[in-house]
């Protein structure tokens, strides 16, 4: 790490600082270790809190930084830019710019502001091939549609619960066809290898809107049982497309996991239902 510090004093001293590195661990400048992933929001909203700590008083902070690595909500991104600004506790992306796994890249810019590492702001994410977690029911189309997305150069994975869901189930084991470089290689998924207690059908029935409803709210503010194991094992499927498989896919599933339910334990998931519908809120109340 190289770079310049410069503390300026006065009212309300400001620290000024310009970094360069070949690898940055931002998860664990800010206290954040391997086996705590937290949300990249999450990781800058602890930031703003640790630099007045550093200076030793109340102060404000303007840092640019530019690594070839950076360690960020337990993802390693490449090739980072970024103009941070604290003020009063607050955090302001100016930039922040990288290229994240699975050839997409990351522009965001905006506000850092609370406990749950809330981000407020504009975000532009990329990407070079399209990835994902795809459903299907029908046992003789899957594998035709896995086929289909290895001839377009995809990382995805085809999924369908042996109890006939489409999706990964919670239930018994799901088959899965996992497409990678051009090739399907098929696997089987078992929720217990992972730590999920297996449940039953009926856990898992909805109902109307609004018993639905207030199952997402539950499930966002945290409450555990079998509709967040369900909902958490799927999410973790659709990262590890998104990151990219290897020829382990529980372990893929395993390090997902880790990262969805961070994302949901860390108030992440239910700061983002929020805007969701405050902002479906407005447009509703615009187009009437």
């Amino acid at each position: 790490l190289a770079g310049s510090v410069n503390l300026a004093f006065g009212t309300t001293p400001v620290l000024e600082a310009n970094l360069v590195g070949k690898q940055l661990e931002l998860d664990r400048f800010v206290g954040i270790g391997p086996d705590k992933r937290q949300p990249p929001a999450a990781v800058l909203a602890r930031l703003a809190r640790v630099v007045p700590v550093l200076a030793g008083a109340a102060t404000n902070a303007q840092i640019d930084l530019a690594a070839d690595g950076l360690m960020l909500g337990g993802e390693l991104t490449q090739n980072a830019r970024a103009s941070i600004r604290v003020a009063d506790g607050k955090l302001q992306v100016d930039r922040l710019e990288a290229d994240l796994p699975g050839n997409s890249h990351l522009l965001l810019a905006g506000d850092v502001n609370d406990e749950g590492g809330g981000f407020k702001g504009n975000l532009d994410l990329k990407s070079d091939r399209a990835t994902g977690l795809i459903g299907c029911a029908n046992p003789r189309m899957a594998p035709v549609m896995a086929e289909v997305f290895a001839r377009r150069g995809t990382s995805v994975l085809v999924v369908r619960g042996d109890d006939g869901l489409d999706e990964l189930t919670a239930t018994t084991t799901s088959t899965v066809w996992a497409v990678k470089d051009g090739a399907v290689r098929l696997d089987r998924v078992d929720p217990t290898a992972l730590g999920i207690t297996l449940s039953s059908p009926e856990d898992l029935r909805g109902g109307d809107a609004q018993a639905n409803a207030k199952v997402i709210h539950e499930l966002a503010a945290g409450k555990t049982g079998p509709v967040r194991d369900a909902v958490l094992l799927n999410a973790a499927g659709a990262i590890a497309a998104y990151r990219g498989l290897s020829d382990d896919l529980t372990d893929d599933l395993r390090q997902g996991l880790a990262t969805a339910t961070a994302a949901v334990d860390s108030g992440a998931t239910a700061s983002l239902l929020s805007r969701w519908i405050a902002r479906s809120t407005e447009l509703r109340a615009s187009a009437s």
